[in-house]
Order: structure tokens, then C-alpha cells, then sequence
């Protein structure tokens, strides 16, 4: 067993922490890794049990997830929500929370099959260990470990914790991604940053089994973790309820009343954003000082896009906002969404845009081309044809009643069109979750698969090595023959040697 969860390590903290450092680099070493396959015989290989075991009883799987969100212990946070809402599509819900601050509750139940179990730890580098501890002490019971997936919200510490639990207990391990940590600032946004690289490093290079919320995230790990075999989005669920009810209730109140007109651009500001686009296309109309543009986001290219509007000249009338969950009252005070980005997470947006009732002038995707027509509900223009969302712009400025249209008719469409069923989006998310058993098996079963041929291939040489011995034999015995023949003659007449009865 790895040192990381020693008894010894129980009691003296430093040794903990140079633990789960001197885990990592090990696992990680090359003479390491050419143990492990060596390690287990065929034999034992072969013999091994299933993990997911079929029962006739229990057709729901227990999940364990390994969060650092504390708004979990928050009453009535989304989290928590989210917790309390997949109690309905798996038989347990389980979740541990890594924290440094000691809770005087040991296990809060959220719902009949919903527990969370908190941990504490005085020290960065422990927090792994103690869910590890945990989950040993809370979830292993005479009958195995209960949970069947072990899903790790974060590729840092809920990571590391999550990895070596899914292994140490032998279940499928599934880890969600939510978190961009490629940009250049993150190491220094926080002190232990470096260290959650290296976890993440190492975790990435191990997970099977990859969920993320952004097809930009998708993007990035595939092009830095090509070898992924299971990595694929999680189920947006975009709540047009919520935005249509928060549109109702949210006071009316001009955010930008320096701006007759308002056009609103929404999304990350780093070096995939088509701000600039929408720079290009609202520069012409923002000669007009009472025209202006609010950017909400934050990203690596800021300061990029800064300097691009002073060089046009319009940077008095570009305003940048940093990126809010809550962007209804910015919605409510700007007179149209210029959305030239095409990234999954400008899907909502978009939604939330039609929700609320601002105009739209949208770049083209196939969401957005099944919902919407051009010229009726919104305008939609070819993603880089800057000219298309300049000439629609103006449109937009030029007939107040066509913005007024506009609005009506997407507000109708996203209330008529899109069906968001609450339980069948859990089920979706239950699916995907469940895909890290899938792939779990289709694993196992390839290893065996190859076992089993090497164990072919093995005895087959084998066969072959003692065909080629008695071959080697034989013919050892016929040129000695021949050679005692050769040599005994009578009278120039060779003599026949007796044969062995």
C-alpha cells in the first residue's frame, strides 16, 4: 500500500504531505509503471470478479462524489439542490466535502437516500488523505464498498482524493471538469495553485472517464490528452423557467443610462472569444456617442480587446463589466445581444436573451437555426461574416418595431419550443455518469481479452518450441542411423541393421 495512507501517516502531518508528493512522482516514474504490468499473474488476471455486480434488487447505482464546494452545507444552495434532485435517479448519493474548517456536524442527510460527510484537515497537502480516511470509515461496511462510481468534481484534491479511492476499493472513477485552469493567471490566483496543476497533471494523464461543461474545455483536454478514451459534455439543462420568473420579478432599472441605445456582448474574453468581431461590427454606429457597447466577461485577452477599442477610437463607449451568474437586470438594460460567438456556452445566453425578450443577432449554429428563422424571431448571419452583423445592427437601429417583434416572437419560441423536463434531464446526467461503468467493463474486458491471447500466443510457443525439440530429435536419430549404415559392409555390399523391435 502507498504510503499516502500508512497508519503512520494518520499521526504526523508532514510525513502525509510528502506522501502524497512522493505518490505522485512514483506513480508517475517509468520503473513504476513497468512494475505494474508485470505485477498480477494471467492467471489471477483471469480470475478477478466483476466490480458491477447485476442484482435483481438493486438496478440503481450508488455514486460517491468528492467535491470542495462548501455552499453545500449552504439550505437551499444550487448545489445542494443538485445533490438532493439526483437522489431521485441513483439508489445512494453520497458526497464528501475536502475543507480545512472543521464542521461540529459529522454527517448531514440531505434526503432519504442523499448523505454528506465533511472532512477537515489543518493541511493543504491531508485533505486527500482524510476523504480517503472517510470514506473507509463511512462507506465500507462487511458486505464491500457500497458506492459503485466515484465521481470527482474538481482535478485538483477532489481528484486525487477520488482517484485513489475508485482504485484502492476497486470501482469506476469519473472526473468533472468545470474549472478552466489553462489560463496563464491561474497559477497565481491562489498559493496552492501549483501544487493542483501537478494533481490535475496526474490525474489527467489516469482518468478514463471525462466529463466537462464547456465544448471549449473539451477542446483544450483533447488537444493536451489525446489518449482520453470517455470524454464527452454533461447535460446542459439552460432552466428557461427560472430566467422567464427572475425577467417577472427583477425591478426595471437602467443600468446604462449614459446609452440611448445598448448592444450587449456576453462570454469569456480569452483567445478563442469573437469579441473582436463584435468590436469590428458596432464601430461604425459607435461614432454615435449615445451608442454604446457592454462587454460582461472576464479572460487571459481582456486587456487585448482593451487596447483593440482605444485603437479604433471607441473606447469610451465600450464598457467591460466582469462575467456575473446573474446577467438578467444587464439583459433588461441593453436593447440587443450581439452573440458571434458559436461555443456551447453561448447557447446560454442566447436562451437567456430569448427568456428575458432582448433582440438578438446571432451568429449561425444548429441549435440556433432549429429555433430561430432569420428576419422573423432574430438575425442570424455566417459566424465570420463581420459585414452581415454590422448591416443587421443597423437594421435593428433603424425600426424600433422590429426590435419590438423580435422580442415577442423568441420570448414565444423558447416558452413553446423548448421542453425542459427537470427529471429527464437527471436522467441524462445519470447516464452520463453511469457511462464510467461502461467504460470501466469495456476495459476490463479488453485486458482480459488481451490476457487471454497472450496466454495463447505463450502456449503456442510452448507447443512449437517442444514440436521443434522432437523434430530436432528425430533427425538426430536418422542421421545416426544412416551414418552406422555407411560404415558396415561386407564385401562392398552394405549390411542391414537389425531393426528395434
Amino acid at each position: 500500500m502507498s504510503k499516502l495512507f500508512t497508519e503512520e501517516a494518520q499521526f504526523d502531518p508532514s510525513q502525509r504531505a510528502g506522501g502524497i508528493l512522493d505518490h505522485v512522482l512514483d506513480e508517475s516514474s517509468e520503473i513504476t509503471q513497468q512494475k505494474k504490468e508485470i505485477e498480477a499473474s494471467v492467471e489471477a488476471e483471469l480470475q478477478r470478479k466483476r466490480i458491477v455486480v447485476e442484482e435483481s434488487q438493486r438496478v440503481r447505482s450508488r455514486i460517491l462524489f468528492i467535491t470542495r464546494d462548501q455552499s453545500v452545507f449552504e439550505e437551499n444552495s444550487i448545489i445542494q439542490g443538485y445533490f438532493k434532485n439526483l437522489g431521485e435517479v441513483f439508489d445512494e448519493v453520497h458526497v464528501i466535502v475536502l475543507s480545512a474548517v472543521k464542521r461540529s456536524t459529522k454527517t448531514l442527510r440531505l434526503a432519504s437516500k442523499v448523505w454528506v460527510y465533511p472532512t477537515s484537515s489543518k493541511y493543504f497537502l491531508s485533505q486527500p488523505f482524510q476523504a480517503y480516511k472517510t470514506a473507509k470509515n463511512q462507506l465500507q461496511f462487511t458486505d464491500g464498498f457500497r458506492p459503485d462510481i466515484v465521481v470527482a468534481l474538481d482535478a485538483f484534491e477532489s481528484g486525487i482524493a477520488g482517484y485513489f479511492i475508485a482504485k484502492h476499493f476497486k470501482r469506476s472513477f469519473q472526473l468533472h471538469i468545470t474549472e478552466d485552469f489553462y489560463t496563464p493567471t491561474f497559477k497565481e490566483e491562489d498559493t496552492h495553485n501549483s501544487w493542483r496543476l501537478q494533481f490535475a497533471g496526474f490525474i489527467m494523464k489516469r482518468a478514463a472517464s471525462v466529463r466537462v461543461h464547456t465544448d471549449t474545455l473539451k477542446k483544450k483536454i483533447l488537444e493536451r490528452y489525446p489518449k482520453i478514451e470517455d470524454l464527452s459534455l454533461l447535460p446542459r439543462y439552460f432552466n428557461i423557467q427560472e430566467t422567464l420568473t427572475k425577467a417577472k420579478t427583477t425591478p426595471k432599472e437602467n443600468l446604462y443610462p449614459q446609452f440611448a441605445f445598448t448592444v450587449l456582448f456576453v462570454g469569456a474574453l480569452d483567445k478563442d472569444s469573437t469579441l473582436f468581431r463584435t468590436i469590428d461590427a458596432v464601430r461604425a454606429v459607435l461614432r454615435t456617442p449615445s451608442i454604446g457597447l457592454v462587454v460582461i466577461g472576464t479572460g487571459s485577452n481582456k486587456e487585448e480587446f482593451k487596447t483593440r477599442a482605444q485603437i479604433l477610437g471607441i473606447d469610451s463607449q465600450v464598457l467591460f463589466k466582469p462575467m456575473t451568474s446573474d446577467i438578467v437586470e444587464h439583459m433588461q438594460s441593453a436593447d440587443v445581444l450581439m452573440c458571434t460567438d458559436v461555443r456551447s456556452e453561448s447557447e446560454e445566453v442566447m436562451m437567456k436573451a430569448a427568456a428575458v425578450g432582448l433582440p438578438m443577432i446571432l451568429a449561425h449554429t444548429a441549435l440556433r437555426d432549429d429555433l430561430f428563422t432569420d428576419e422573423e424571431n432574430s438575425f442570424l448571419c455566417d459566424p465570420e461574416d463581420t459585414a452581415c452583423f454590422s448591416e443587421k445592427l443597423v437594421k435593428f437601429l433603424n425600426t424600433n418595431a422590429l426590435r419590438t417583434q423580435f422580442a415577442q416572437n423568441a420570448r414565444d419560441i423558447v416558452q413553446t419550443r423548448i421542453e425542459e423536463d427537470p427529471a429527464l434531464y437527471r436522467l441524462a446526467l445519470r447516464d452520463s455518469i453511469e457511462g464510467a461503468l461502461y467504460q470501466s467493463e469495456k476495459k476490463k474486458q479488453q485486458t482480459l481479452e488481451n490476457l487471454q491471447k497472450s496466454i495463447e500466443t505463450e502456449n503456442q510457443k510452448k507447443e512449437a518450441k517442444v514440436q521443434k525439440e522432437h523434430d530436432a530429435e528425430q533427425r538426430k536419430k536418422e542421421d545416426k542411423k544412416k551414418s552406422l549404415q555407411k560404415k558396415i559392409s561386407k564385401g562392398g555390399i552394405k549390411m542391414k541393421l537389425p531393426e528395434h523391435q
